[in-house]
């Protein structure tokens, strides 16, 4: 069965097996590993930031600048 994931079936999941009360939250953080995606990047991590994520780029010794361009946007990056 394929099923659509996102934040409010992750959480709904959580407690109904008990991990987490319906009450309680989840803190999340999206990391992300990246080599040479400056083309692509910049505009995830735009998006992310501005549905309010935390957002860490691990740059992989990338050429193309895509950490810098994923930093402008608002993304923790590190070498």
């Amino acid at each position: 069965m394929l099923v659509k994931l996102n934040f409010y079936n992750i959480q709904h999941q959580l407690a109904m097996l008990g991990v987490l009360t319906k009450k309680q939250s989840m803190n999340i953080c999206i990391l992300i590993p990246a080599f040479n995606e400056a083309k692509y990047l910049p505009i995830l991590v735009d998006n992310l930031k501005r549905k309010g994520y935390p957002v860490l780029v691990v740059d992989d010794g990338s050429s193309d600048n895509c950490g810098n361009l994923a930093k402008e946007k608002g993304a923790i990056i590190l070498r």
